[in-house]
């Protein structure tokens, strides 16, 4: 969905926030992509480097291991997070294909939605507790293991974000169903 479809209808103070939060992913989305471009250069130079000191041994590369391994992670719980913004995660849609748009197509999406997000909680919770408890250091970079741990839960936060703008989505257009445009309750029916 567009920023500009998002704000279509609102005035004031919802238009006000809804730029702003607009504003704010377009921030993530582009730390994200900038994270994910610069560890994938900085895997290249290193991984490069490893197979150029073989042929010419003009020095040591003993820290490129702990560097790919840093920078790996971060590649994939950020990458992760970033096609988890966009739904271009990997997934299986042939059932919700099948039921397209319809009442029972939207309720599997929106149970989905639901179980992803637990998911994703539970993820970023241990995920957490995980850099939290990380006392070590690395070998050779004595840096601590918390740096390689940390992609974990702040990609969980992201996608646990993103996952809560999907299901209001998905509310929405579930109201939509009902033919209310707005998902405001017709005149004398109770909200539900």
């Amino acid at each position: 969905m567009v920023a500009s479809d998002l704000h279509a209808g609102l005035t004031g103070d919802a238009a006000m926030v809804m730029r702003f939060l607009s504003a704010i992913d377009r921030v993530i989305a582009a730390a994200l992509r900038w994270i994910c471009i610069l560890c994938l250069v900085g895997l290249f130079a290193v991984l490069l480097g490893m197979v150029l000191i073989r042929f010419v041994p003009i020095a040591r590369l003993s820290w490129s291991s702990e560097v790919i391994e840093l920078l790996f992670a971060w590649l994939v719980f950020s990458g992760a997070a970033a096609l988890w913004r966009t739904g271009e995660h990997f997934r299986i849609e042939a059932l919700s294909e099948a039921l397209g748009s319809s009442r029972p197509g939207l309720i599997l999406t929106i149970v989905v939605e639901i179980l992803a997000l637990g998911f994703i909680v539970l993820f970023a919770h241990y995920g957490l507790q995980l850099t939290l408890r990380a006392s070590a250091t690395s070998p050779i970079l004595a840096l601590p293991r918390t740096f390689w741990y940390l992609p974990m839960p702040m990609a969980g936060v992201i996608m646990a974000v993103y996952s809560v703008r999907n299901l209001a989505r998905h509310a929405r257009h579930f109201r939509q169903l009902d033919g209310h445009p707005d998902g405001a309750a017709r005149d004398g029916e109770p909200r539900s």
